[in-house]
């Protein structure tokens, strides 16, 4: 059996997560509702998350714009008390937005009904950013639950517009995403993944640049934004608890699709960082999927990681590093080597893709007008209602 998910202790209050939710969906709403003639005003995004709370109330926006539900377990189902952390990961996880145009004033209203699951889970795999930085290590010094509360709403804004992205450029949403696996699944979340970084940006009132340059303040703002969103591991824990059972080679492929996310995603904010956002990654691995020979028991791809960047291929020559931390009989010392050379490896593909594609984008204008239209482009279609 997994572990329980129950923490003996949250870092915030459940209260507190909530306003976090209220906050992350004003971001989202008023960059869904801005421009001309529109309700909200671009530069609200400026603000912090408390100072939008109040330009919220003084303009009795809330109400108008966002509501925020706690979902009942889908009927049916095994009682959430005695459901197996299983069941409740696989069925009870994923919650429902609701993007509804109405009038008097024109405005589209978000709605987000979270399940009791994943506001759950995510309070308790709730933890503090690792990071180097002095202002965010310095905002925890000052106030630790002022701190959570604000990297926490930082991670569900991107997670909003993920499910966003999904619903409304997809088609996929909480009632048919079983739908799609396998392929589908990886290529829907790579993608999902990083426009949901373009408009986390955005939702904090940055500029999306496309032609690889960027001043270094701004560098420092974007890579601190990036760093504090990866503050929460309520993913790695349904992970967990779905893959109870699972055969070694599904156990293995599984471990490939999470190294070509986490390589798809850091690639999506360096990129962003360095202002050359593309709309447009994929990871491939070449070669053929083997058994491992002898005595050593496993799979293996025998060929390199491949990512594509705005149409652009890039051969990277680094091997899939797939070794799991977790299996059984590992010494802590081996785990920790694991999990470094992991680290080592996704880092390395990323920093090869990154150096070639933005050397393309300097000598390419076709490549820069092709990267600078596309997020035009989507920008239109997913803000357009």
């Amino acid at each position: 059996m997994n572990k329980s998910v129950n923490s003996q202790y949250s870092l915030i209050t459940f209260g507190d997560a909530d306003e976090c939710y209220r906050s992350a969906l004003r971001r989202v709403t008023v960059l869904l509702n801005s421009g001309r003639g529109r309700i909200c005003k671009i530069s609200w995004l400026q603000l912090d998350d408390v100072s939008l709370a109040t330009v919220f109330s003084e303009r009795r926006l809330n109400s108008e714009l966002i509501s925020y539900l706690l979902s009942a377990p889908p009927e049916g189902n095994i009682e959430a008390d005695r459901a197996s952390n299983e069941v409740r990961a696989e069925h009870e996880f994923y919650g429902r937005f609701q993007l509804q145009s109405r009038a008097n004033p024109e405005r589209l209203h978000v709605t987000f009904n979270t399940t009791e699951v994943f506001r759950q889970w995510s309070l308790d795999r709730l933890h503090r950013p690792d990071s180097h930085d002095e202002i965010v290590n310095a905002m925890f010094e000052k106030d630790k639950k002022s701190a959570y509360s604000i990297v926490f709403a930082n991670y569900l804004v991107k997670n909003f517009w993920h499910n966003i992205v999904h619903l409304k450029l997809q088609k996929i949403n909480d009632l048919n995403f079983h739908e799609f696996g396998g392929d589908a699944r990886y290529e829907s979340d790579f993608v999902a993944d990083n426009l949901a970084n373009i408009f986390l940006l955005k939702s904090y009132g940055y500029k999306v640049k496309t032609r690889g340059s960027q001043s270094p303040s701004e560098l420092g703002k974007l890579q601190r934004l990036f760093e504090i969103n990866r503050c929460n591991r309520v993913f790695a824990e349904r992970a967990l608890q779905r893959n109870e059972g699972q055969t070694k080679l599904e156990n293995f492929l599984e471990r490939g699709w999470r190294f070509k996310r986490q390589i798809a995603n850091a690639l999506s904010s360096k990129l962003l960082c360095r202002g050359a956002a593309v709309t447009d990654i994929a990871i491939y691995f070449t070669g053929k999927l083997k058994a491992q020979d002898g005595d050593r028991d496993g799979y293996y791809y025998s060929g390199n990681v491949v990512v594509r960047l705005n149409q652009a291929y890039y051969n990277t020559g680094c091997a899939p590093y797939l070794n799991d931390s977790n299996a059984v009989g590992l010494t802590d010392e081996r785990k920790s080597d694991i999990r470094t050379f992991y680290s080592a490896r996704v880092q390395e593909i990323v920093d090869l893709s990154v150096t070639r594609y933005t050397s393309d984008l300097k000598s390419d204008k076709g490549l820069r007008d092709f990267a600078s239209n596309a997020v035009l482009g989507l920008e239109e279609k997913l803000l357009q209602w």
